[in-house]
């Protein structure tokens, strides 16, 4: 990913202050998912995403957040924001946040609280009368 592919879309780095950082050339998450390779040593691919964060925290200097662009690192998500401190955007957020824009959570609806809600577990009913 560089400034051409900002570009294209409408911005460039000198618009909106990013930093990129790829994995290492020998990493074998690439090797994995570009060039096909068949197998894959999770436990290696999780090592390789938190040293690629590593790299990144040591390089940006007040960061605020890590965007994943590939979506084969979704499954790490959890593991880099455990090592970072930093939220981690990725493909499923992406998705989980226009699903629940489309879809709301109906925290309440006409003549009380949902039933499939803590409240209506613990008994509280928004239209009693104490």
């Amino acid at each position: 990913m560089n400034d051409g592919h900002f570009r294209g879309v409408g911005w460039s780095r000198d618009d909106i202050p990013v930093q990129i950082q790829g994995m290492k050339p020998d990493a074998q998450f690439p090797a994995a998912y570009i060039l096909g390779r068949e197998e894959l040593d999770t436990d290696v691919l999780r090592a390789e995403m938190v040293e690629m964060k590593q790299a990144f925290i040591a390089s940006c200097k007040n960061p605020g957040a890590i965007l994943f662009e590939c979506t084969n690192m979704c499954p790490f998500a959890k593991d880099v924001a455990n090592v970072s401190g930093l939220p981690v955007f990725d493909i499923n957020t992406m998705i989980n946040f226009f699903y629940r824009a489309a879809n709301p959570v109906p925290f309440l609806q006409s003549g009380g609280v949902k039933s499939d809600t803590p409240f209506r577990q613990s008994g509280f009913r928004s239209n009693q009368v104490p």
